[in-house]
């Protein structure tokens, strides 16, 4: 599980940073494809986060059951 929590926390990292450099560095219509293309990772890392997360406390509500 140490993994995924790596790679989402690697596109929420990248996507922050890239949302960053499109608000700040880049300018005119670039910017535009910065930002987005930061959003998209950011969101994408976010839920895939959240999945793992709710996907852990399932296994574990399982297996106490079991």
């Amino acid at each position: 599980m140490r993994r995924q929590f790596l790679v989402s926390s690697l596109l929420l990292v990248t996507g922050y940073i890239l949302f960053l450099v499109g608000m700040t560095i880049v300018r005119g219509w670039d910017a535009l494809g910065w930002i987005a293309l930061g959003l998209i990772l950011y969101v994408l890392g976010m839920i895939l986060h959240v999945g793992i997360v709710i996907y852990q406390k399932l296994k574990i509500r399982r297996e106490g059951q079991s």
